[in-house]
């Protein structure tokens, strides 16, 4: 299952980006790169020395920043959730209605009371839309999970908060074992399972597994 589009996030450095975003910043520094070259070989021409030393560093960084951009990106455009060597993403959710497991796939997924939610919270207490789960890929290559109170799109944050670890939080990239608090009674877990420990954590057969084309219920 490939886990590649155009809107994929990808962190470089401190920065998210879009995956299309990362093709134009790569278009950008190539371009830069020319316009530095160039220069290169008019000073060396020209005899100009301080010329020439001052676009020797351009065109240096230029070439660092486009083979670390190359780096990622190969990283990134080869990655398959299928391959076994991937690490599962797990979210137990537990409400009023009892506990669910569910195996993260998609590039976002809505939490929240709403029907239209793709993870339903069954709670006084939660928003309609309370959170959203958004996919990012790392610099390395590793697939990653954020949490973010509110709707983002619309910059709405839930009415009772969004608590990692006892925590309120805004957003957070998520970690193996994070302790996650919706509203006031809404509890779930995140685990990031990497393949060698599947067989010992118990969760390596979830309950109910999402595909990209699913919309989860809760079980009564």
């Amino acid at each position: 299952m490939s886990i590649i589009s155009l809107d994929t996030r990808v962190k470089v450095g401190n920065t998210d980006y879009a995956l299309s975003e990362l093709f134009e910043l790569v278009d950008q520094q190539t371009s830069g790169y020319s316009t530095a070259l160039e220069t290169l070989k008019k000073a060396v021409v020209a005899g100009e020395l301080a010329t020439t030393q001052q676009a020797l560093q351009t065109c240096a960084a230029a070439l660092r920043s486009l083979a670390s951009l190359q780096n990622t990106l190969e990283k990134v455009l080869t990655l398959d959730l299928a391959d076994p060597a991937q690490p599962e993403h797990v979210f137990i959710v537990e409400d009023s209605r009892g506990a669910t497991e569910l195996k993260l796939y998609k590039s976002h997924y809505t939490i929240g009371k709403a029907d239209s939610c793709d993870i339903r919270l069954h709670s006084i207490y939660a928003s309609r839309q309370h959170a959203t789960l958004v996919r990012f890929l790392t610099e390395n290559g590793e697939v990653r999970y954020r949490l973010i109170d509110g709707d983002p799109e619309t910059g709405r944050r839930s009415a009772n908060g969004t608590y990692v670890n006892n925590r309120s939080v805004t957003e957070c990239d998520l970690k193996h074992y994070d302790q996650i608090l919706f509203g006031a009674d809404v509890k779930a877990t995140y685990f990031y399972l990497s393949p060698q420990f599947r067989s010992l954590s118990g969760l390596q057969d979830p309950t109910v597994s999402l595909s990209p084309e699913d919309t989860t219920e809760f079980e009564a």
